[in-house]
């Protein structure tokens, strides 16, 4: 069917269009077409998820207090949005210099569930006018006070972040090979090469 809508007659400008959302519809009747049905999925974002919080860190570490903010924001939308998806980025087994793994939660023992919880409660502070907005001036500065305690446990748990994120670029790699994050290492680098 059309999903919801009339099919648009052959040879209208819709038509090419309404045919291309269907992978069954492109596929002539002479074709034997195989392809993943991405709606099986449980995830079918998640590649997008991990690729885009493999960018965020960069974005968190940026010298512009705009970037880092606005790296906030969308953070944020995905704790909203792909929580499961996010806990599973956020929480890491770690592997310690003496061969020992450890597990890192960002998540729930971290900044990133606690910029959740502040981010909503200011919200609702807001929507019920307890706290007033800026009618002026610089427009970044309530942002900046709303994540000051975020960019300060990040700031001071730099080692144990980059550690989770490192794993997060991995996965990303993975997961979508022409991703162009760069190896870490020269062995990552090599064994990319060979791959």
């Amino acid at each position: 069917g059309g999903g919801g809508f009339p099919t648009p007659a052959p040879g209208t400008k819709f038509y090419s269009l309404w045919q291309s959302a269907s992978l069954t519809r492109c596929c002539p009747p002479s074709f034997s077409c195989t392809f993943p049905d991405l709606s099986a999925l449980d995830e079918p974002d998640r590649a997008f998820v991990v690729a885009l919080m493999a960018e965020i860190h960069i974005m968190l570490l940026d010298k512009v207090q705009d970037i880092r903010e606005q790296a906030v924001v969308i953070v944020v939308a995905l704790l909203q949005q792909r929580r499961g998806i996010m806990s599973e980025l956020l929480i890491a087994d770690i592997s310690r210099g003496d061969g020992r793994m450890e597990t890192v939660d960002l998540m729930n023992r971290g900044g990133f569930g606690a910029l959740l919880v502040a981010h909503e409660a200011a919200t609702i502070a807001e929507n019920m006018g307890t706290v007033p907005r800026k009618a002026g001036g610089k427009s970044g500065s309530s942002s900046s006070k709303k994540y000051a305690s975020f960019f300060e446990w990040l700031d001071r748990n730099q080692g144990q972040v980059a550690a989770v994120f490192h794993g997060i670029h991995i996965q990303a790699s993975r997961l979508l090979p022409g991703f162009d994050i760069g190896a870490s290492t020269p062995e990552e680098a090599i064994e990319n090469e060979q791959k």
